[in-house]
């Protein structure tokens, strides 16, 4: 045992000596142990990567033969990357489900590098790689680089964008200025790839008019507009693109009414099968949304004004609904199966990470940043009970709930040291 911690001793000094590179380092071994246990189905060469993507399958197929996207259901960046797999695989003749491992394996260590940078901001490089090892062995972010999922695009523009306005918002006006453009623009680019993302400038702005930096009403207005702007420059194209394809103005895709729709009826809908316990209340109700779907509720408008019809008559059934759907957004699965455990297994890792979002917010030298995130997360805890409550759909906030954690650390070598100085009994 002494000989193996002797062998041990200099790998982990050279690792802290090199943070960085320890990251990347890290992350590819992760990746590969992953891949090794699971087996993902895209190292099958008959098997198209896309394919393993369903819903943006017609997309893709609409784009390679030349058609167009074929319908707005989704926005265009992740359809794109997939056809881009897929065009590029025939001259190179490396199969796109290679390619699409790449992809992933460059997804997981953008991702790293971006936790480590922004843990490295708030704790430190130690404490950093800490984050990034609780984000490479947290189980809920592993469906990222086991399967192509429009997420894993995200959280990486999430985290970059995260990272760019936490350095515009340092002193130096002509910086802060060109990082906040670009923060807008990466923003704009995540909503491409995710419509959950759709709200995300408004939240970053709203954060940059109130936040207490001694600023002028002016010129923080001025900078919320700056990154407002961004946002809406990367975003026009598509939405020109849609506007002359429909006549209509339709915000980032159509899936916002199928997507609550399915929220709304997770437990009866026939065509899933979800083994989901609600009360019979809530089921009944659900029940009738799923017969009204797309007939009499076929806009936000119309779902909208059903629910407060219905919290006159039977308020109960749809207050259980919304807790329900709340909850369900930490632990809950597309499938259903296995809710439970995950439910069992979440709760004492979401307690901790909340508990880490209050530390940092508390604590002087942070508290900014434990703003941000808190607001980042509230918001996406909200489209997702909205949506279909998921934790995947969670999954970019506990992307930025991850960095908080190591406040729990600091706080107890607070305490110690405070204990470690207090004058002994007499």
């Amino acid at each position: 045992m002494a000989a193996l911690i002797e062998t041990v001793k200099p790998i982990v000094r050279w690792g802290l000596d090199r943070p960085l590179r320890t990251t990347v380092v890290l992350t590819c071994v992760s990746i590969a142990c992953l891949w090794l246990v699971f087996q993902p189905s895209f190292f099958q060469t008959e098997t198209n990567f896309a394919a393993l993507a369903p819903d943006y399958e017609p997309q893709v197929r609409s784009l390679l033969a030349g058609n167009g996207f074929g319908s707005f259901r989704y926005p265009p960046v992740f359809p794109l990357i997939l056809a881009g797999l897929e065009v590029a695989s025939q001259p190179t003749g490396v199969d796109d489900g290679h390619l699409g491992a790449l992809l992933l394996l460059v997804s997981a260590v953008s991702g790293s590098v971006l936790i480590f940078l922004l843990g490295e901001r708030l704790w430190g490089p130690r404490w950093a790689l800490f984050c990034v090892a609780l984000w490479l062995v947290y189980p809920v972010f592993w469906r990222l680089w086991l399967q192509p999922l429009s997420e894993a695009p995200f959280v990486v523009l999430l985290l970059g964008a995260f990272l760019l306005f936490l350095r515009s918002v340092e002193p130096g006006p002509v910086v802060g200025t060109r990082r906040l453009l670009l923060t807008g623009l990466v923003l704009g680019l995540a909503m491409l790839t995710r419509p959950s993302g759709i709200g995300l400038p408004l939240v970053f702005g709203l954060y940059l008019l109130f936040r207490k930096g001694g600023e002028s009403l002016r010129r923080r207005l001025s900078s919320a507009s700056l990154l407002l702007a961004g946002a809406l420059l990367a975003i026009l194209p598509w939405e020109a693109h849609v506007w002359r394809s429909t006549d209509e103005i339709i915000p980032l895709s159509t899936g916002g009414v199928p997507t609550v729709l399915d929220g709304l009826t997770y437990a009866v809908d026939p065509s899933e099968k979800r083994p989901v316990w609600v009360p019979e209340s809530v089921r009944n109700l659900q029940w009738e949304i799923h017969e009204m779907s797309y007939r009499e509720l076929d806009s936000i408008g119309s779902i909208a004004r059903f629910l407060l019809e219905k919290m006159k008559e039977t308020p109960s059934a749809v207050f259980q609904l919304g807790a329900i759907k709340a909850a369900r957004a930490w632990y809950g699965t597309d499938s259903g199966v296995l809710d439970g455990w995950h439910l069992l297994f979440q709760i004492p890792v979401v307690t901790g990470l909340f508990v880490g979002i209050v530390k940092t917010w508390r604590r002087k030298s942070t508290r900014e940043v434990g703003v941000l995130i808190a607001l980042t997360v509230l918001y996406f805890w909200l489209i997702t009970t909205a949506a279909l409550s998921i934790v995947r759909y969670m999954v970019p906030a506990l992307a930025l709930m991850v960095i908080t954690l190591p406040a729990l650390g600091q706080c107890s070598r607070a305490w110690m040291l405070s204990r470690r100085d207090e004058p002994g009994d007499a």
